[in-house]
């Protein structure tokens, strides 16, 4: 079972798991010596690494893949091949950015008495400390990401299907218009004022492929260039699932109004049903 913590009196799961099989050798007499025990806790602490072996991925674009593979085990909507909703993709990403802001780094590698060495475990906890943080960002900017698009659905309307907004999935035999053909280019040389590696999940996309979610965000990239991880920060604190009119109307207002204006034309491009609404509100916030 991964992700458990230190007792009180300081032992790790393993140390309390040796613990268990001396006392455990000894009620049902399996004649077991405690070098054999000490080996088999140590078998035990290197099964439990390889379970959790993708949280030390060098590439961390391996890593945000085989995250991003999870989410439909726990979100439903994302599994059907009908289209899921705005809050329901919200409410997914909001999950994910929730596990890995609260975890504790130091709760999944653990050595037992040595095994692995120090400057072993403490570089497999230094590269999943890293992977955790620049994938938690990534999760962070993608949840701005859709909450922007949810609250001009929020002011125009209501919740909708997320391809009402951004288009369907591309598939081989449904090359549609991308989302961020509607977007104004990102200069190739700018100052970044966020994560390297952030901005390039974003802009280039994850390694693999989902039936859920296009690789990469090209709404996330826009804004993550544009305001960096300040502005992100600012932004995040007017999210919620699903989103209220007052709070939606919070959230666009920390976004920069070109930005903005960019991003509502081209939900009004894809948005057939709701364009003359999604105009009005255009109005409206460049009269802010």
């Amino acid at each position: 079972i991964p992700f458990r913590k230190m007792d009180s009196e300081g032992c790790n799961p393993f140390d309390r798991l040796f613990v268990r099989l001396v006392e455990a050798n000894e009620v049902f007499n399996v004649g077991m010596d405690m070098e054999t025990l000490d080996s088999t806790t140590k078998r035990a602490v290197d099964l439990a690494h390889r379970d959790v072996a993708n949280f030390q991925a060098i590439e961390i674009a391996e890593f945000v893949d085989n995250t991003w593979k999870l989410l439909p085990e726990s979100n439903i909507p994302l599994q059907k091949k009908n289209p899921y909703l705005l809050s329901e993709f919200h409410k997914a990403l909001q999950g994910t950015h929730g596990f890995l802001s609260s975890l504790d780094i130091d709760s999944i590698f653990y050595s037992y008495e040595g095994f692995p060495k120090n400057d072993c475990i403490n570089s497999m906890r230094n590269r999943a400390r890293y992977n955790v943080t620049t994938t938690c960002k990534y999760a962070e900017v993608k949840l701005l990401a859709i909450g922007i698009i949810e609250a001009i659905a929020t002011l125009t309307g209501g919740d909708g299907p997320i391809c009402l907004f951004l288009g369907d999935l591309p598939s081989p035999n449904n090359q549609t218009p991308s989302f961020e053909d509607a977007l104004p280019p990102i200069p190739e040389k700018m100052t970044m004022r966020g994560s390297d590696d952030v901005f390039r999940l974003l802009w280039h996309g994850r390694s693999a492929e989902t039936c859920f979610d296009i690789r990469n965000s090209p709404v996330g990239a826009y804004i993550y260039h544009t305001i960096g991880d300040a502005g992100v920060d600012r932004a995040i604190r007017h999210l919620e699932c699903p989103m209220s009119e007052e709070n939606s109307l919070l959230l666009l207002r920390e976004i920069p109004q070109q930005v903005l204006k960019h991003i509502i034309d081209a939900c009004a491009y894809f948005a057939h049903t709701r364009r003359r609404r999604i105009q009005i509100l255009r109005q409206r916030i460049l009269s802010w």
